[in-house]
Parts: structure tokens; C-alpha cells; sequence
């Protein structure tokens, strides 16, 4: 077998894609997807063969490689701003009345007590003197299940707004919930009032919600989360769903047909694996994801679909994906943990990430002693060109690097990890559809 030479480019800067009998190739870094029809590209992205004269190799890994700089070297040159929007989490409470198999939040009795407000009154106005940059900032109440605690939740907003308006920054208000606890109309004209937008978590229809999202009596929780989204119209208060999926979730175009029905902007995540947890609940294996490889592929039929029929479409993971492709977006950076996000768990501690929360080794910085940078830097946002296990991955321009708790849980794992490869076929697939959609015998590289 012929191995690479200096002459070709490395398979870590393309991905090849074959739809109905044609070849096309994304470039890694330029974000472009071509049509190959010239029998010597076809040589060249055979990285078995690599039979052309070397002149003719050289000549074009000189010119993919000048438009990968023209297009990489500016965005890889920006520093990491500091950010003019931030969002303050508050874990109101560990505690939950619900029991989900596959979630880190403690439901232990002894762990259902409330943040102080002096703590959340300190962490707030903590983070904005330190932070005089930022023009917005959001407070978003999460848990746990923050609506064991609404006295709180009514109490910390008037806070809020006082130190905001103090250091004449604007807020907004955001709230995580299991919507179980959401008949009560008071705190439902509260939240249309101050304009809050909600998040309900919910995992698919009946059968695979209730597989993993239940009570502490085994009940499941479908009919009660769908009465507090009707609630949450009712008195017009904005919301949006997010759905977990774990290794067992199965009919993922039943799922995602669902939540399309449910005519509410969406999101979903993949498990977090956790020590508390069985592995099976969270742990995706190699056997998982070819099952997942066949499931996304259904996946991108069905978006096809709504794309040619030209519908609505409410996932806001598939618009942002497609939103990259279309303008060619570099991304070089995953996410704004530690950045232009934080976490204040109920003792005052910062961490950059919710899912971080177990992990006391990962804390930031606290309410008295303000935020530590280098802690943030090192368990938070990095930038993709500071990750070395990311060089050789094709996708690294588009995930930016993924999630800080990915990296921070396989810390010190040398191969690809099964979160990055999950990464990978979600973006396959996507490319795959944007190729079908709207590159299909219309861009050739020649």
C-alpha cells in the first residue's frame, strides 16, 4: 500500500463523499464542497493510489493549501475576545422531583436546599465588575429542578435588574426545567412579564421520554410535561425544548418528526458520561455509533424532505450546522465555557460549565475571591489551535474543538475519543445533505 508523500495533502484536510455514483470533496478549511470530475483529482484523493506525476500533486496541494491559508490563517490569528454578551447560571438547587436515568443532578433529600440569595446577589454582581466589557448579560436559573424554589427565582430577578441597571448593563432572564412543576399561574404571569424564555426538557413522545425521564415513584412524565408547555402558552411565555439522548434512545426520525410537530425551536445533546451513572445509560460504544450512522442517515432523508418542500425547520443544532456551510464559517473555538459563560453552584463556587458541576478539581474562581483565569483557560474555552489532539481531525474547522467536559473527561486519551467520531458523523451527514441539496452537479473542480 502507497502512504501519503509530502506532495498530497493529508486526509485530516478533506473528506470524500460519494452521492448517486458522484465524487465530491469537502476541503477542510476553505468550507468547500466540489464536484470532482477530472480523472487526475480522482488519483489524488485516492490516498491508495497516488499515481500522478509529482509536479501535477504538488501544483495542487500548493493551491488547496494557499486557499486553506488565505481562508484559516486570519480566523487562527484572532485572539479570543473578550465577549460582549455573557450568560450567569445559577444552580439554584441539586435537588430534583424527578429521577432521569441518566442524569448527574443529585435527587438525595439532603440535597434539595436552595442557593442563599446572598450568594447569587455576590456571584452576580461578582462577574459584572470583572467583566465591564460585556453589554449584555442573561441570568438563566438551572438545577436540578430550579422550580422547587420559585421564591427564589422571583426574588433574585428584582436583584438582578438593581445591579444591572447599577453598572448600566441590560439583562435577560432564561429558566431550565423538567415543566412538572408549572401550575401556577402567578409564576407564569411572572415569567410572561419579565420576559422570560424558557427551556423545557423533554426527550421525545411518550414511549422514549418516559424510557429515561421519571418520576422517583418509576412513573413517567410525558402527560405533565406537555401540560406545562400548554401552560407556557397559554400565558405567552416564550419557550424552547431541548432533548437528551442517551446510548438506548432508539427511532431518532420518530423523535425528531415529534419535536418538528411540536412547532417549537429545539436543541439536543448527547449523554455526558458519568461515574454515578451505568455506562450503558451514557457511554456510547463503537457498536452504538454504527447504529447511530444508520440512524442519521434516515435522519438526512427526512431533512431533505423539509428542505425541498420547502418547511419550516425548528432544530436549531441542524440551522446553525447548516448556517456554517452556507457562509463558510471558521470555527476556532467550541463553546464559551469559562468565557462568556459561567456556572455559581449553591456555595458560591464558579465553574465554566454545568457539566462540570461534579467535578470540584474544575472550579474557577468563587464569590469571594472573584475568577480565576487560569483555571477558566484550563478547564473552559481553548482555542483549536492550542488542542493538539484535534490537528489530524477533518471536521476540527467546523466543531472548533468541541466541548470543554468532552476534553476535560478524556484528558489524556491518545486516540480519537467515541464523542469526537459521533462529532464526525453528525457533520458527515449534514455535509452529505448540503450536498444533495444544493451543490449536486452544479460546482465542479476541474
Amino acid at each position: 500500500m502507497n502512504t501519503i508523500t509530502k506532495n498530497y495533502i493529508g486526509t485530516e484536510n478533506y473528506q470524500i463523499f460519494n452521492i448517486d455514483n458522484r465524487d465530491y470533496v469537502f476541503l477542510t478549511g476553505v468550507h468547500d464542497v466540489m464536484e470532482i470530475v477530472n480523472p487526475e483529482l480522482k488519483k489524488y484523493f485516492s490516498v491508495h493510489t497516488n499515481k500522478m506525476k509529482t509536479e501535477v500533486a504538488e501544483q495542487l496541494t500548493q493551491t488547496i493549501t494557499t486557499l486553506r491559508e488565505q481562508k484559516c490563517k486570519p480566523a487562527l490569528e484572532r485572539k479570543l475576545e473578550a465577549p460582549k454578551q455573557m450568560m450567569i447560571t445559577l444552580n439554584t438547587t441539586h435537588g430534583c422531583n424527578m429521577a432521569c436515568k441518566y442524569c448527574f443532578a443529585s435527587t438525595q433529600k439532603d440535597k434539595m436546599s436552595v442557593m442563599p440569595l446572598s450568594v447569587a446577589q455576590k456571584a452576580i454582581e461578582g462577574i459584572v465588575k470583572e467583566n465591564p466589557q460585556v453589554e449584555k448579560f442573561s441570568i438563566y436559573f438551572f438545577g436540578g429542578e430550579p422550580l422547587l424554589h420559585k421564591p427564589f427565582i422571583k426574588a433574585v430577578v428584582p436583584i438582578a435588574r438593581d445591579i444591572m441597571k447599577k453598572y448600566n448593563h441590560t439583562v435577560s432572564f432564561m429558566l431550565n426545567t423538567n415543566a412538572t412543576l408549572l401550575d401556577d399561574p402567578d409564576l407564569l404571569k411572572f415569567m410572561h412579564i419579565e420576559d422570560f424564555v424558557v427551556t423545557v426538557s423533554i426527550d421525545g413522545p411518550k414511549t422514549i421520554n418516559d424510557e429515561n425521564r421519571i418520576f422517583h415513584n418509576g412513573h413517567g412524565t410525558f402527560d405533565r410535561i406537555i401540560k406545562g408547555m400548554q401552560l407556557l402558552r397559554d400565558y405567552q411565555v416564550k419557550f424552547n425544548l431541548r432533548a437528551t439522548f442517551s446510548p438506548q434512545t432508539r427511532n431518532l426520525v420518530e423523535v425528531f418528526d415529534f419535536f418538528e410537530q411540536q412547532k417549537a425551536t429545539f436543541a439536543y445533546a448527547f449523554t455526558v458520561p458519568s461515574s454515578t451513572k451505568e455506562a450503558e445509560k451514557t457511554q456510547f460504544t463503537d457498536n452504538d455509533l454504527e447504529r447511530l450512522d444508520k440512524e442519521l442517515a434516515r435522519i438526512e432523508d427526512y431533512y431533505l424532505d423539509k428542505l425541498l418542500r420547502q418547511e419550516i425547520i425548528y432544530q436549531t443544532d441542524f440551522r446553525l450546522k447548516w448556517a456554517y456551510l452556507q457562509n463558510q464559517h471558521i470555527n476556532v473555538s467550541g463553546c464559551e465555557a469559562g468565557h462568556g459563560e459561567f456556572i455559581i453552584d449553591e456555595k458560591g463556587n464558579y465553574y465554566p460549565c454545568q457539566n462540570l458541576l461534579p467535578f470540584a478539581e474544575t472550579r474557577c474562581g468563587n464569590i469571594e475571591d472573584g475568577i480565576d483565569k487560569d483555571k477558566c483557560h484550563e478547564f473552559g474555552v481553548q482555542k483549536l489551535s492550542e488542542l493538539d489532539n484535534c490537528q489530524n481531525c477533518w471536521c476540527r474547522f467546523l466543531c472548533g474543538g468541541g466541548c470543554a467536559t468532552e476534553r476535560y473527561l478524556n484528558r489524556g486519551l491518545k486516540s480519537i475519543s467515541n464523542r469526537c467520531k459521533l462529532t464526525q458523523l453528525e457533520w458527515k451527514h449534514m455535509i452529505s445533505l448540503f450536498i444533495k441539496y444544493h451543490f449536486a452537479g452544479e460546482k465542479n473542480i476541474e
